[in-house]
């Protein structure tokens, strides 16, 4: 009778054990990500772009994409305050970086992330918005008389 509570007793800290260490490994990963962005963010501020390569799977887009961003920021950051919010959207984590004033968002840039949880893995694109088009996604948005669908 000893053995089998015995045997149980040890299935049991096996089994917490084990999900005790996913749920550290899915922390430590965004943990390291949002350690990332707010690299890449500062060096993108600094006009460190090419220091940056090493957190993405590079291609022209990107490289392109991540150079128009530098100039946008460097004439934006000092008149406004950034944010950043994590989306989690299907198999994607967005890192939604914001550069607003105290009226409206002035610029925009989404690093994405594979919502594969490892530690060492590399953001899969940038998508950036300006504040003309986060304008008329604003007006868009204001128009509609349908509500926005719920969170998943």
């Amino acid at each position: 009778m000893k053995l089998i509570i015995l045997i149980i007793f040890l299935n049991l800290i096996n089994v917490s054990h084990g999900f005790v260490k996913s749920k550290f490994i899915r922390l430590s990963s965004q943990n390291q990500q949002e350690i990332i962005v707010k690299k890449i963010i500062t060096n993108l501020e600094l006009g460190k772009v090419k220091s940056i390569y090493k957190y993405f799977q590079l291609s022209d887009k990107i490289k392109s994409t991540l150079d128009k961003s530098v100039i946008e920021i460097q004439e934006i950051k000092k008149k406004t305050k950034l944010s950043i919010v994590v989306v989690n959207d299907g198999d994607y984590k967005i890192y939604r970086c914001r550069y607003s004033n105290s009226n409206r968002i002035l610029f925009q840039i989404d690093l994405i992330y594979l919502k594969d949880e490892a530690v060492n893995s590399k953001i899969i694109n940038v998508v950036t918005k300006d504040s003309k088009v986060l304008a008329k996604e604003k007006e868009i948005r204001m128009k509609s008389n349908i509500p926005p669908s719920p969170p998943k």
